[in-house]
């Protein structure tokens, strides 16, 4: 697959001075990738995730949300203003959308450990 750069690598990773598609967005501002992991009511996805992602989800319709390096959603610790070298996409997870409903609901009701998350467009959403 490609990556954030077009390199060719494994998994679907972020790498530095790149989110959201390869886009370089509010370089130097404290902002975190949002995630997304699709899971089915029948199912206990929260058990089958890693013990270190359980508390760091929030659902809302059938979706789990997160930031990419899982900070705590009422984390006020800011950052990062640089990603390390490469951030993979965990299995299971993709970059969010960035519908209204998930921005008002989900992403501005926590503070994230950020001013801004990015999703899979490159559009940067101020949370709480």
């Amino acid at each position: 697959k490609d990556g954030a750069l077009g390199a060719r690598v494994a998994a679907p990773c972020i790498c530095r001075g790149a989110m959201a598609g390869g886009r370089n967005v509010l370089a130097g501002a404290d902002v975190r990738t949002f995630v997304e992991h699709k899971w089915s009511p029948d199912r206990d996805l929260l058990s089958e995730l890693p013990q270190e992602q359980r508390g760091v989800v929030v659902e809302f319709k059938g979706h789990l949300y997160a930031t990419l390096d899982f900070e705590p959603p009422n984390s006020r610790q800011r950052g990062p203003v640089e990603l390390p070298q490469c951030i993979p996409i965990p299995d299971g997870w993709e970059l969010s959308p960035d519908t209204i409903e998930i921005m008002d609901f989900v992403a501005a009701k926590h503070c994230w450990g950020t001013s801004v998350v990015v999703t899979r467009t490159g559009a940067g959403f101020a949370t709480s």
